[in-house]
This record gives structure tokens, C-alpha cells and sequence, in this order.
């Protein structure tokens, strides 16, 4: 388990934060046997809180010169900082005992700080945030490796960590202050972690399963955001349209991760933003927008690529995963479709009244006349615009709207990819490149 937590790191040089109780010896000792090819440094922060501290440094650094490992102690003013901010003295400790043990690895240039956190410290970060209202990120819990900090333990219980210390004769104090019920973190470990696994026995696993779903979920937002962020993002400035087009959990998130602020604030922040790009004057369709100058319907080759009077459709098979990347991130004229089973027909036309689709992702179908109402579109425009149709059912009006049909998910065979590129600029297509589609791009109109 440690050994495996190390090769997440490259650092040659790793800071073990040791408070001299079992949790934080154990991990020590365990360093020590799985790493001898590193330099280990351990590392007590005094928070001038108990007569005892003293006595559990002593202990540590006795540990350590029997090993020969160097051993460090950082003081921290929790008492001082705690009367001038009047926040809970947790809360400040936990603060300044970072800040304390990040001073120590940069002084001594340590690429990692190792913590001895373990799957019972997991549940309990995981309940705490539940509690709280936490979002993905609080649900995910601790991560074995992130921000510089290293949890070789995260997979091992505390009475684990307890008997190894036992087994092993490696010394350790235990703290009195873990027994103060007034301390909400000892309060849910003593009294309500016991009574809700009495009432539902194995509460703790399922605790880490939703952090591990958390977690991959979260991993996911934060890329999608990050590439959403680019596009709506241009020198500091927002472009209100694409903002208010965004789904509100993205910018929620875009706003977490550039802003300092509580979660209401971030709610109330993103619903003012899109408000006041709610009264931004509505995009309405350029001149070059694809625009259908025929009106019997249009079969796109699959693969293969479709030529028409000012634009092209192309239609060509991609990676699964390659799509599930750039699906949240794709461009109002690109469509990923799940092209798995049965051959089906791909089929391009005119919109037309009474035209319905069911939006992905909402309940029951809609009319095109009201998306094109919405969007602001002309009267003029509409009447040429490009509807892309499966097997005869609507399933793309382009720049505008998909349906739920054929969604890509990471259970998809096949992803087909549908673009619509200009031919009148800088994305035309070469000759070469018409020749070589070959028969395959001829319009073929049905009556």
C-alpha cells in the first residue's frame, strides 16, 4: 500500500508530518521500510495548546535519531491567531498546521508531505461534508496524492494502524484531546459514525464508494469546465452569450474555481450573471450560416462527405473516448451520434412547420418554431435551416438544439462525428480532397 502511494510521486525528498500518535508513527516506520531510497524528514508542529507536546516531540525525536532521520519542529500560535480571528480552535489549528508543514518542505525542499490520514479519518471527511451540503468536490473526500500532500494510508483503518504499531514495538502517545466531545470532528467519530453504522452496518463502505464516484465525477467536471472556460473566457473578459448558454453546474463550478467565496455566493454570483446576460441583445444568424437552398431531403454518406452550394457535412467515425472528451466542448456546428447496432440513415433537410424534437435531457418534445423564436431567428433564415434526421426522426437542427437520440455514453461501439464546414473560406475543402470521397458524396435527393 505505501509502496504503491510512493510510486505516485517523483520527490526524492519527502516530508512526513509526525505528531508522535499511532496514525502518523505507523507511517513513519512504514516510510521507512518502503523507501529506503529516499530522504525522509519528519516533521512535529507545536501548537502550543497541551502541557504534554513537549514530552510526544521527545518521543518523535527519539524515533528518529535511532534511525538516523533527520527531524524538524515548526511552531504554530493557534491560541494567539484563534483570539484575534474568534474562529474554532480546529479550524485554526488545522490552518496553521498546514501553512506550518508547507514552510518545512519548501524550506528544506521537499517534494511531497506525507500525512497520516487514514480510511477512518476518509469517513469521517466524507460524513462532515454530507453534512455541510458539500458539493462533488467535498464528497470526494481525501485524495491519495493532490496539492503536494501524500496519504500512503487512505486504504487502512485506524485499528490497522494501532495493531501494526503494537506488532512492530514503534512508540506512540495517544492525544486526550481526541476524547473532547465538544469538538464536532469527535463528536461525529465517538457518537454518530457508532449509531448510524448500528442502524445501517456497513455505512462506511458505501461512504467510500460515493467519494470514489465523487471523485471520477468531479475529475470530469473540472475538465469540461476548464475547456468551457476558454471559449467563454477571452483576456478576462465574459462573453455573455456562451455564458448564458452554459448548464448552471458549469458555471457554478467556473466561478469556484476563480473566485474566493462560499457556495451560496457562488449560487447567487452565477444567477446574476446570467441574468444580466439574459439582457444582452440575442445572437441572430450571420450571413454564412448553413442554409439549405434545396427542398427535397439530402442523404449524407456515413462515412463520407456531403457537398452543397456554400458548405459541406462531414460525417467520419472517431475514437469513443476521443468524443467523451470533446463532447461538452464541441463547436454549435459538430454533432457526436452513438452509430452503434443496426445500419440507420442519415438524412438532411429543410425545417418545416409542425417540426418536433425531443431536446436531450427534458421530458417530451418541442416545436423548432419555438427554439427558433427563442434563439431570436429571422423569419428569412429559418425557412433554409439545415434539420439533420436519423432514420426520419429530427435529431440535430445545427447551432441550436440536439435531441436525446443516439447520446454518447462510455458504452458506445461506434461515435460518428458530423461537422458542417464552410466552402466559401479559409475551412474550404481541397479538390483533392473532393476527388477523393469519390462516388460516395453525390447528392442523392428523395421526392
Amino acid at each position: 500500500m505505501v509502496r504503491e502511494a510512493l510510486g505516485q510521486i517523483d520527490a526524492q525528498v519527502v516530508l512526513v508530518a509526525v505528531s508522535g500518535g499511532p496514525d502518523s508513527m505507523c507511517l513513519l516506520r512504514a516510510l521507512v521500510a518502503a523507501a529506503p531510497d529516499r530522504s525522509l524528514v519528519a516533521c512535529t508542529v507545536h501548537h502550543g495548546l497541551r502541557p504534554e507536546a513537549d514530552a510526544e516531540i521527545e518521543l518523535v525525536a527519539a524515533f528518529c535519531r535511532e534511525r538516523g532521520i533527520r527531524h524538524v519542529v515548526r511552531h504554530a500560535p493557534v491560541a494567539a491567531v484563534r483570539k484575534q480571528t474568534r474562529r474554532s480552535l480546529q479550524t485554526v489549528a488545522r490552518e496553521l498546521r498546514y501553512q506550518a508543514l508547507r514552510d518545512a518542505a519548501a524550506s528544506i525542499g521537499a517534494g511531497a508531505i506525507a500525512l497520516g490520514h487514514t480510511r477512518d479519518d476518509q469517513v469521517e471527511t466524507i460524513l462532515m461534508h454530507v453534512l455541510r451540503g458539500s458539493g462533488l468536490r467535498g464528497l470526494s473526500g481525501m485524495q491519495l496524492w493532490s496539492d503536494g500532500l501524500l496519504r500512503p494510508l487512505l486504504g487502512l483503518r485506524r485499528a490497522d494502524s494501532h495493531r501494526y504499531c503494537e506488532l512492530l514495538d514503534v512508540p506512540h502517545v495517544h492525544d486526550p484531546s481526541n476524547l473532547d466531545l465538544t469538538a464536532d470532528r469527535n463528536r461525529l467519530r465517538e457518537v454518530v459514525i457508532p449509531a448510524l453504522e448500528a442502524f445501517h452496518p456497513g455505512l462506511a463502505d458505501h461512504l467510500i464508494g460515493l467519494a470514489e464516484s465523487a471523485s471520477i465525477d468531479d475529475r470530469f467536471l473540472a475538465e469540461v469546465t476548464a475547456a468551457f472556460q476558454e471559449r467563454v473566457v477571452v483576456e478576462g473578459a465574459l462573453h455573455a452569450r456562451l455564458w448564458a448558454s452554459l448548464p448552471e453546474a458549469i458555471r457554478r463550478r467556473m466561478l469556484l474555481q476563480n473566485a474566493d467565496a462560499s457556495r451560496d455566493q457562488i449560487r447567487n454570483r452565477s444567477a446574476q450573471l446570467a441574468k444580466a446576460a439574459a439582457d444582452v441583445p440575442h445572437w441572430r444568424a450571420p450571413a454564412w450560416w448553413p442554409q439549405l437552398s434545396r427542398e427535397p431531403s439530402l442523404i449524407i454518406p456515413v462515412p463520407g462527405i456531403l457537398h452543397l452550394e456554400s458548405f459541406a457535412v462531414e460525417a467520419q467515425f472517431v475514437p469513443v473516448q476521443a468524443a467523451l472528451q470533446r463532447l461538452y466542448v464541441a463547436g454549435p456546428l459538430d454533432l457526436y451520434l452513438d452509430w452503434s447496432g443496426p445500419a440507420a440513415e442519415l438524412g438532411m433537410r429543410r425545417w418545416r412547420q409542425g417540426d418536433r424534437i425531443r431536446p436531450l435531457g427534458m421530458r417530451g418534445t418541442r416545436k423548432l418554431q419555438d427554439v427558433f423564436v427563442d434563439a431570436k431567428v429571422p423569419a428569412a433564415a429559418r425557412q433554409r435551416w439545415p434539420v439533420m434526421e436519423v432514420d426520419g426522426v429530427i435529431t440535430w437542427v445545427p447551432g441550436l438544439i440536439r435531441a436525446d437520440t443516439r447520446p454518447v455514453s462510455a458504452m458506445s461501439g461506434r461515435v460518428l462525428h458530423l461537422r458542417l464546414v464552410r466552402e466559401d473560406d479559409g475551412s474550404r475543402l481541397e479538390p483533392a480532397e473532393r476527388r477523393k470521397t469519390g462516388a460516395n458524396s453525390r447528392l442523392i435527393l428523395i421526392e
